[in-house]
């Protein structure tokens, strides 16, 4: 039965009385219950005046900087520690867990307190944690000088995004009352108008939790409400201001992000996937353009498969040029392949290096079959790539193919080199050569010197004997010598 429907058909004292059993045993539901209707008089760490939030704030950053100075990053507690496993773990990496984990066990006290206030719906007490801890982090003074956080201050406010992301989820399912969500937004941002709006790490790590909070119109009109009161110079909390404009009409939302998505790579995300769903492509490619140019790394995969190959056909080259480049992919060459000539495609490969499989692809898409031969003969490292360096070219250049495959397969045991590994890629060689037209006869002569090889070696006769070519019919008369 649907939930809507059994919930409507249940009387109002039945619902009530189902509510008061679930909150009279359930303690955390109280809490959330207490949280919600209680009303805002005095709540645990929220201060009466603004001035009193911020000296509070302060005092308790200068806490948890006592407290993260006094973890000891030189000697761990060997008494209590339990090893993750049971096998063998270097002295220096277990102490280096050891302290890891000390690290990881103060912040799991500060995220069950953010939770804690969450609970409540003390919204300015959670943040004044969160502001608290984060200057913390980044004024303690440790001794780390064996570097088992590597950069301390890198390692804290890991551990403090770890609360923050942890932290989002909650609230996204949270029931909030807007009242306490509203206090204490003003608050937050009575903070951030006192503290140095240089610091993007700080502006960036509330704005990546503030958003959440807004969650109705009220607070979002609450919200723009105070970002109007600061000044021709808002601060910088753009995810914050668009999540903002989500309750009002679209044009509001759409110039918003307009003037939001220098500033913020997610947001420029958004709006492209606007105009897109709206189909206002010269809109999208506007937007594409100016955000692609300068920060090719953090967009081209976002814009890999929207674009339309052929809508802007240079900015489609740079962009799959990029691709490829970046991401090895033969799929993405094809496309580049339908918008270039060949001149264009050899000057943008001439000088550059690519993997061994997608160089491969590259030329056997261009049917650059002698250059992939030629290719083939002068790899130094042909032994890694043997089978896909001479895959594409079997069948066209068979001769040459089989003198490449013995001759590296003689090569490698001339060299001294020993070892199953090496015998079971011989074997597989051989196995490979089998395959080429017209070189059957060859490939199983050459199969049977390597079993009678001298000095013998037993583990390569037994890896050919698992290729089942010399128990092919006729394998052991006299053939073609090789």
């Amino acid at each position: 039965m649907d939930f809507i429907d059994l919930f409507n058909r249940v009387s109002t004292d039945q619902k009530e009385k189902f509510l008061f059993n679930l909150l009279e045993n359930h303690e955390e539901f109280r809490k959330k219950f207490t949280g919600y209707f209680e009303q805002d008089q005095n709540p645990e760490n929220i201060q009466s005046s603004l001035s009193e939030y911020l000296q509070a704030t302060e005092a308790l950053a200068e806490t948890y900087r006592e407290d993260l100075e006094a973890i000891d990053l030189i000697e761990p507690d060997w008494e209590n520690w339990v090893p993750p496993h049971s096998g063998y773990i270097e002295r220096w990496e277990a102490e280096q867990m050891m302290i890891e984990q000390s690290v990881k066990d103060e912040f799991s006290y500060y995220g069950k307190r953010v939770n804690d206030l969450l609970i409540a719906q003390n919204i300015a007490g959670l943040f004044q944690v969160f502001f608290a801890l984060y200057k913390a982090c980044i004024t303690a003074k440790v001794n780390d000088e064996n570097e088992n956080l590597g950069d301390p201050e890198e390692f804290f406010i890991d551990q403090l995004k770890e609360i923050i992301d942890n932290l989002k989820e909650k609230v996204e399912i949270a029931l909030l009352n807007d009242n306490k969500v509203n206090s204490g937004l003003e608050m937050i941002v009575h903070y951030l108008e006192k503290h140095e709006k240089d610091d993007m790490k700080l502006f960036a790590m509330t704005d990546e939790l503030l958003q959440q909070f807004i969650k109705s119109e009220n607070t979002a009109q609450y919200f723009s409400s105070l970002m109007a009161k600061t000044g021709p110079a808002p601060l910088h909390l753009p995810k914050t201001r668009l999540k903002s404009c989500e309750f009002g009409d679209t044009s509001t939302w759409v110039q918003t992000a307009e003037n939001l998505f220098r500033q913020d790579n997610q947001i420029a995300r958004q709006l492209m996937e606007h105009y897109l769903k709206e189909k206002k492509t010269n809109d999208f490619y506007r937007v594409a353009r100016e955000v692609y140019y300068p920060g090719k790394q953090n967009f081209y995969r976002f814009l890999l498969d929207k674009i339309n190959d052929r809508f802007d056909v240079e900015f489609s080259k740079d962009l799959l040029s990029y691709a490829c480049k970046n991401l090895n992919d033969i799929s993405v060459y094809k496309r580049l392949m339908a918008i270039t000539n060949k001149e264009e495609r050899n000057q943008w490969r001439d000088g550059k290096h690519f993997p061994v499989e997608f160089y491969v692809k590259i030329l056997e898409a261009e049917g650059d079959f002698d250059e992939l031969l030629q290719y083939a003969k002068g790899y130094e490292l042909k032994a890694w790539h043997l089978k896909t360096l001479l895959a594409p070219i079997l069948h066209k250049y068979p001769e040459d193919c089989f003198r490449i495959l013995k001759e590296t397969a003689a090569g490698e045991l001339q060299t001294g080199k020993r070892g199953r590994h090496l015998y079971s890629k011989i074997a597989d060689w051989l196995k490979f050569a089998y395959q080429i037209p017209g070189k059957q006869a060859e490939a199983l002569d050459l199969a049977r010197q390597f079993f009678n090889h001298v000095p013998r070696l037993p583990a390569l006769k037994d890896e050919i004997n698992k290729t089942g070519l010399l128990t092919q019919p006729n394998s052991w008369t006299n053939t073609s010598n090789s």
